[in-house]
């Protein structure tokens, strides 16, 4: 746990009179309190003052105000840090998962399996490969890889050089070759061992045979 969660200081009951133009929300913010804390205090149904009315407000100071602040600040940045971790030792456990089952699904074959400080799996290739494949052999859309892997563009100097049937530029980034040794973090909420493009390729032309077959019977 992060600690006892700071108490907002309540100030010290003080009389003040009601200064020309001042309203109950210029109030509240010149001594650090609220508008409900005041009405509260003295009483009142309406938002309604005038100029030298008496009233008796909780005056918060200025140190006790910063004090409070800076506590709150220490006391979220805590609990901020507290639900990350609990988030990491979450996405560290999925990670596992996900590299017991490459490992068992044959992967293991073209990469090493790593998990880092904050709970990503991370792939090392063993032999060249194209990004397309990497892409291809874990189920990714080509985004998720390049979206958890920012510097593919700078690492490999990936352009913009064809064209498509429209005239339109079309990068070419997955057949690029990556090189033995290269590393990618893998989004682990994408993550998911399939079969190689080939495997896959390989299903739908035996689906479609198969298709074939029995409409011709």
């Amino acid at each position: 746990m992060p600690g006892t969660e700071p108490i907002k200081p309540t100030g010290t009951p003080t009389q003040i009179k009601v200064g020309q133009g001042e309203s109950l929300s210029v109030l509240a913010q010149k001594y650090n309190t609220t508008v409900a804390l005041i009405k509260k205090a003295n009483n009142m149904t309406s938002d309604n003052v005038r100029e030298g009315q008496i009233l008796t407000i909780n005056v918060v100071t200025d140190k006790e105000q910063k004090d409070y602040e800076k506590l709150r600040a220490q006391y979220d940045l805590k609990v901020a840090e507290e639900k990350e971790q609990l988030e990491v030792e979450k996405r560290t456990a999925q990670a596992q998962r996900l590299i017991d089952k490459a490992q068992k699904d044959g992967y293991g074959k073209e990469y090493n399996f790593s998990i880092n400080n904050k709970g990503h799996v991370i792939v090392t290739l063993k032999a060249d490969k194209k990004l397309g494949d990497i892409s291809d052999d874990f189920g990714l859309e080509d985004g998720v890889l390049r979206g958890t892997n920012p510097s593919i563009e700078q690492r490999y100097k990936i352009g913009k050089a064809a064209r498509n049937s429209d005239g339109e530029e079309y990068e070419t980034w997955d057949n690029v070759q990556a090189k033995a040794g290269d590393t990618f973090v893998v989004d682990t909420n994408d993550f998911q061992t399939t079969k190689t493009w080939s495997q896959r390729f390989s299903d739908a032309i035996n689906s479609a045979k198969e298709w074939w077959n029995n409409l011709t019977k």
